[in-house]
This record gives structure tokens, C-alpha cells and sequence, in this order.
């Protein structure tokens, strides 16, 4: 469900009437932002599936700057890929104590990952896997029409200016983010006349997700969909009505709700885990130093 189903939805199973004055969408979306982080985020992370974990291979150097996006700065492993046994390897943590001129693997310092040995990692070799924070809920978002290889109409007036960072979702599970792109040039749209958005970049080619009508677009680091698993966003509605009847002083429906959300919750889980019936199978490599240097 998008952002307006979602507030939709928690008036109906809270019972909260729809008057903006008293009850605005802001304060609601702004207690499912809480819940997201604070009690669904961690519920996904807890059944060990690597759901939100994502990978990008980058240029090395010899240090790499963790994802902003990277939830509680952390990173899950580090890679790189082995042109002469055709795997992907992995990178140990090393303690800085215990570095030497032989070491191999990384360190990190604050928010910056550390390469040993220094400058022997190829460019674009290296894979570094983190989970990713979902974005924050906004209910300013638009599908989209693409109309060029970097350019799109909305059927509504998106306030944006030239220079904005704006971000382009999927209106489909897993509702990844697929473009983020800087405003070039656009148009003032209305009722009659769509908006067109032109960027700098162009929109990516396969092997990519590509970019396509129907999908949202909204500033980045924000999203139009909960980014978690369809199943898990009426899980979030609940958890969202016991946290205003809560803010409401409504202990009654805080109570009724907290009982419907411990049955949904188990639901949820049976469904999340295990998402295979295998269990992954352990890939030990060759790894030595003489293929670096």
C-alpha cells in the first residue's frame, strides 16, 4: 500500500476521524515513521534473512566511505572478486593493533573502511554489502510517465526546483529505489498540462532495473511505499494505531489493537522465515596474497 492507503487505513483500524484540523495525515505518517524504525526495521533484521541488505561495488583506493543510507553506519562484509579463480572473496576485519607489512583485509575508523595492504585492491573489484535504511514515509509522491531516456511527466504539480535530488521508487515489492537523479529542467504543471521533470542523468540501462510509468517519484531519502516486504505493511498499520491511540490517551483501543498485532505479528513471521527451504551453502575460496601483488 502507498503512503495515503497506509494513513487510510490506520484511521480506519483506530478509529480516527478525518479531520485534518485535529487529526492531520503529518502526524500520522510521522508515528509510522517511528514505528517503521523503531519496532518493524528491527523485527526484519531479527529473523536473520537478509532482507534490505543490498550491494554495490565501488572504487577502491585505499579506503572506501561507508553508504549514508547504511543503517547504524554498519557494513556486512567486504568482497572482492578473484579474476584468477573466478569467486568472490572475502575480506577479513583486521584489529589495528595487529596490522603488519603482510596484512590483508580492512579496518574501520569512525565511518571510513581501511584497505591492507595499502594500494594493490583493483578499481571496481571490490563488493561491500550493507542493509539498507528504508526511506522515510512522505505522502508527497506521484507516479510517474516516462517520456525519454532522462525525462518524465506527472500528472500533478511536484514542487521541485533546479538542482533537487530526486529519487524514483518501484510501485512493486520489494519497492527498491531504481534513479536518483538531479532536476535539470521541468515545467509547471496543472490540471489540464502534466509537469515535465528533465534530469542531468540519464535513467539506468539493463542490466539495471529500468525505470518505468507507474512508478513513484519523490525527493530522495523519502518514499512514497514502505519499503519492507507487502506483507509486513498492515503489520506496520497495526503497530501505528497502537502508537497514536497511545499518543491519544486512548488506552482502550491501544489495548484492543496491541492484541490484534500480537496475532498478525506471528502471521508475519511464519511468512518471512525461513525464505528457503535450503540452507546456504558455505563456498570456502582461494585467497592469498600473491594475487594482489
Amino acid at each position: 500500500m502507498n503512503v495515503q492507503e497506509l494513513v487510510n487505513t490506520i484511521r480506519d483500524w483506530g478509529s480516527v476521524p478525518n479531520i485534518q484540523s485535529r487529526f492531520p495525515d503529518a502526524d500520522i505518517i510521522r508515528y509510522a515513521n517511528d514505528v517503521l524504525m523503531m519496532e518493524i526495521v528491527p523485527k526484519i533484521m531479527s529473523t536473520n534473512e537478509d532482507y534490505l541488505m543490498t550491494s554495490e561495488w565501488v572504487s577502491s583506493g585505499d579506503f572506501i566511505r561507508i553508504p549514508s543510507r547504511a543503517m547504524g553506519t554498519a557494513i556486512r562484509d567486504i568482497s572482492i572478486w578473484q579474476e584468477r579463480t573466478y569467486m568472490v572473496d572475502r575480506l577479513p576485519r583486521l584489529k589495528p593493533e595487529n596490522l603488519s607489512r603482510i596484512s590483508r583485509g580492512y579496518t574501520i575508523e569512525n565511518n571510513t573502511i581501511y584497505l591492507y595492504p595499502p594500494g594493490v585492491f583493483p578499481s571496481g573489484e571490490l563488493k561491500i554489502s550493507y542493509f539498507k535504511r528504508p526511506n522515510i514515509l512522505t505522502d508527497n509522491g506521484f507516479p510517474v510517465t516516462v517520456t525519454g531516456p532522462n525525462s518524465i511527466e506527472v500528472n500533478y504539480r511536484f514542487n521541485v526546483r533546479v538542482g533537487d535530488r530526486l529519487e524514483i521508487i518501484e510501485n512493486i515489492n520489494p519497492f527498491e529505489s531504481v534513479f536518483i537523479g538531479t532536476v535539470d529542467s521541468f515545467t509547471i504543471g496543472d490540471i489540464a498540462t502534466p509537469q515535465q521533470i528533465v534530469f542531468v542523468e540519464n535513467f539506468p540501462s539493463p542490466p539495471s532495473i529500468l525505470v518505468t510509468s507507474g512508478m513513484y517519484i519523490t525527493h530522495e531519502g523519502y518514499s512514497f511505499v514502505p519499503q519492507i516486504p507487502v506483507d509486513l505493511h498492515t503489520l506496520l498499520a497495526q503497530a501505528t494505531v497502537i502508537k497514536y491511540a497511545e499518543s491519544m490517551g486512548d488506552m482502550e483501543t491501544m489495548q484492543r489493537a496491541a492484541a490484534i498485532y500480537s496475532t498478525m505479528e506471528r502471521a508475519a513471521l511464519l511468512l518471512m522465515t525461513p525464505r528457503t527451504s535450503n540452507d546456504p551453502e558455505k563456498i570456502v575460496p582461494y585467497s592469498g596474497i600473491e594475487d594482489f601483488v
